[in-house]
């Protein structure tokens, strides 16, 4: 007997069914601007921002006949030079305007928005790996140790609480495992608030300390291993902002589309090697 199958009338059948419910792509969490210092050069005539330093003295005691001697004080500084670090283009046709689901143009421009904004925290990460101070070992999973030898050294350092740990996902879960066979009782937490930090990216308080996690922490050796780090939050690292994220739509009339144009104007650096601590451990 002849049946009429899905096979034989195919022409009657859509061949797919699209959603207008589209999925967001994925982006790591961005954790990194709330935990530096931010500095602001909007509606300033210049690119670059300078940060003072005063250098460490030493009093002495002294007889009480002596004459004092002058001690000079030489400031150092820091410099920030702005630059477009982070820009997309979103050429959006006319044609695809008359026929796609998505009801408005934006929304491609707000995707492009979400990279840019990604870009950001990227790069900020990226100054995790250049403490010159670091624990861990590379190819080697993080462990307990790693964390606490890190936390001595920035202690030794005179760092200014608080302190903050950005990891790579990788990096948290190695010390979820660590932890899970430790019978020490460690000073943990679960609000952020109470920790002196924020909801994005939040994994949990280690002798009381807030711990961030995020795919945005950069590799380190050939991309064998991951550099997070702890280090003094708002005093180790800065950000530097010229222009926040800009989209601007411009009509290309030859080519019949709308440009979205999405910029973003800022820079970062370390403002003090010895108040963080690089962990380099594997990936």
């Amino acid at each position: 007997m002849a049946a009429t199958t899905v096979s034989t009338a195919t022409e009657t059948i859509y061949a797919k069914i699209l959603t207008d419910m589209m999925i967001d792509a994925m982006y790591g969490a961005a954790v990194m601007d709330a935990l530096v210092r931010q500095e602001s050069l909007v509606g300033k005539p210049s690119n670059s921002y300078s940060f003072p330093v005063w250098p460490s003295l030493t009093a002495a005691s002294i007889a009480e006949t002596t004459d004092l001697a002058s001690t000079a004080v030489d400031t150092t500084n820091v410099d920030i030079a702005v630059t477009e670090a982070s820009s997309i283009r979103i050429d959006v046709t006319d044609l695809l305007s008359e026929s796609t689901i998505v009801s408005d143009g934006a929304r491609f421009a707000d995707q492009g928005a979400k990279a840019v904004a990604d870009k950001r925290d990227v790069d900020l990460a990226a100054l995790l790996a250049g403490f010159t101070s670091t624990s861990g070992a590379t190819g080697v999973d993080l462990t307990e140790a790693n964390i606490l030898d890190a936390l001595t050294t920035l202690t030794n350092a005179d760092a200014p609480r608080p302190y903050v740990i950005v990891l790579h996902t990788q990096q948290v879960g190695d010390l979820r495992k660590a932890l899970s066979t430790t019978t020490a009782v460690v000073q943990g937490g679960t609000d952020p608030a109470a920790l002196g930090g924020t909801g994005t990216g939040f994994e949990f308080g280690y002798y009381g300390i807030a711990v961030y996690a995020s795919t945005n922490v950069p590799t380190a050796n050939a991309a064998a291993d991951r550099a997070g780090a702890i280090f003094a939050r708002g005093n180790a690292l800065a950000r530097v902002e010229k222009r926040p994220i800009r989209v601007r739509p411009q009509r290309d009339e030859s080519l019949r589309a709308t440009e979205f144009n999405i910029t973003s104007v800022y820079g970062q650096g370390e403002l003090v090697d010895g108040w963080g601590v690089s962990i380099i451990t594997d990936a």
